[in-house]
């Protein structure tokens, strides 16, 4: 049997100097039939030169994983037609996390585009972790493309919220990325590592976005000043510490039904200014408008006021929004901190009446307000 060695690495990649790829098996479902040649995963053997240790991984086609300072990712395997000598050829991509010096082809080497929602599953610090993005059609690798991470909220799923915001629409008219991580298991519940009531939670939900953020990058063109995030309940508590701990990547953050807990709020060190947008609902009866000690959070005023005092924003100017429904008891007001350092905003919509959802109403829609406030803004604060 022959054994065909594909890796496509960069150049400059020296940690292959000590870790070398000593074979490839793939796994195939159905060896008698020539139209299921192709294999679902790769079996990877690696010996550290240095310290003499083999390591054996096994990846499903299309996973992605971390290994020491790489990232690792089968594409595919493939079994010849079986005759007397049959060939295996394994393809997989090992990139220098590490390294910012790969060679021009590696850094232009990305991925064949997927359009629409593809899935993925990829193994970080231990832990399998699955993610799912959408490419609108508009998008080209000549062009740098900005990209949302939307997170759910606890106990929820990523096609829960990818259904219930619709971003891939908004994708899709707007050209921009869509990125939706799937939270690991707490208590047998998806959640985001957050302080508060899941502080007993060891998972380093910060380091998988960081580690996102770099895989993602190698296989589409990012724009690297436009990265946003944005979440409902624990996704929005989530997005609030990205802005404290990860701000030198996170252009904006959003939050629908969200809060910061108190580890959040009294730990936040952002390195700069961060645009923030809260909508909130009066009536929410789980992250409570005045704050809920029963999960750790606190109120909204006091989020508003953290932000403001950090970037430097006027005091608040308030505005109703259009009532579509006078008699009812729901409606919007808009309250907005301006004039932040580098044109930076504080800006939150207060529905009355709101309960614990993500608001897609007449009166205000919480995906399109998201968006048309994001894209005001990159990295370096307003863009004129």
């Amino acid at each position: 049997m022959v054994i065909k060695k594909n890796i496509q690495v960069g150049k400059n990649n020296f940690k292959l100097i000590y870790l070398v790829f000593l074979f490839y098996f793939c796994s195939v479902l159905n060896l008698n039939a020539k139209s299921n040649l192709e294999g679902t995963f790769t079996d990877i053997k690696i010996l550290d030169k240095i310290s003499s240790k083999n390591t054996l991984l096994k990846l499903k086609n299309g996973q992605l994983i971390k290994f020491k300072d790489l990232s690792i990712k089968s594409l595919k395997c493939k079994n010849s037609e079986f005759d007397d000598n049959p060939e295996i050829t394994a393809y997989i991509k090992v990139r220098d996390l590490a390294n910012q010096n790969n060679d021009e082809e590696d850094q232009n080497d990305f991925a064949e585009i997927d359009y629409g929602l593809t899935e993925y599953g990829v193994t970080f610090q231990g832990i399998d972790r699955d993610f799912s993005i959408y490419i609108p059609e508009s998008y080209t690798h000549d062009s740098a493309s900005a990209m949302m991470f939307v997170f759910h909220g606890f106990g929820g799923s990523n096609d829960f919220i990818m259904y219930t915001s619709n971003f891939n629409s908004v994708s899709e008219r707007e050209n921009f990325i869509v990125v939706y991580p799937q939270g690991s298991s707490f208590w047998g519940y998806p959640h985001w590592n957050v302080g508060g009531w899941t502080n007993t939670s060891s998972v380093d939900d910060i380091g998988f976005v960081d580690f996102l953020i770099e895989l993602i990058s190698q296989e589409y063109n990012l724009n690297q000043n436009k990265i946003y995030a944005t979440g409902m309940s624990n996704g929005g508590f989530f997005s609030y510490l990205l802005a404290c701990q990860l701000s030198q990547k996170i252009a904006a953050v959003a939050s629908v039904t969200g809060s910061m807990t108190n580890e959040t709020f009294n730990n936040c060190d952002p390195s700069k200014e961060v645009p923030v947008l809260q909508i909130h609902g009066t009536n929410d009866p789980i992250v409570t408008y005045e704050g809920n000690s029963a999960i750790g959070s606190i109120g909204i005023e006091s989020v508003l006021s953290y932000w403001k005092s950090n970037n430097y924003c006027d005091e608040p100017e308030t505005t109703e929004l259009y009532d579509s429904n006078p008699d009812d008891s729901f409606y919007v007001h808009r309250v907005l901190f301006d004039n932040g350092v580098n044109g930076s905003k504080v800006d939150h919509y207060k529905v009355y009446g709101g309960e614990h959802v993500w608001f897609m109403e007449d009166d205000i829609n919480s995906s399109e307000l998201i968006w048309e406030f994001f894209s005001q803004y990159d990295l370096n604060g307003y863009i004129n």
